[in-house]
């Protein structure tokens, strides 16, 4: 399960872990299909959607970006696609 892999993996902290819960679950309410289904047009059509201040953005990308290289279940670059959206300074890919 991704949370446990948050919280024992990757010792986040329960604010943290709070908010990519509600990043998810805002995707997947958006998507409205499984990860499995997701396509790079989704993750676009979603971030463009957001209408936040530019660090939630950056949240929800990093959320994303993280969930989708653990699970290994885009067929695309998922880096790549999230760097367009990307407004850090710094690479979201590293």
């Amino acid at each position: 399960d991704y949370m446990n892999y948050l919280i024992i993996e990757r010792q986040l902290s329960s604010n943290t872990i709070d908010a990519y819960k509600r990043d998810l679950y805002s995707f997947f309410n958006y998507a409205k299909k499984g990860y499995k289904s997701v396509i790079k047009t989704d993750i676009i059509n979603y971030i463009s959607s957001l209408d936040i201040d530019p660090k939630s953005i950056n949240r929800h990308i990093v959320t994303l970006k993280n969930y989708f290289k653990k699970h290994n279940s885009l067929k695309i670059r998922v880096c790549f696609m999230l760097k367009i959206f990307s407004l850090r300074r710094e690479n979201v890919c590293e």
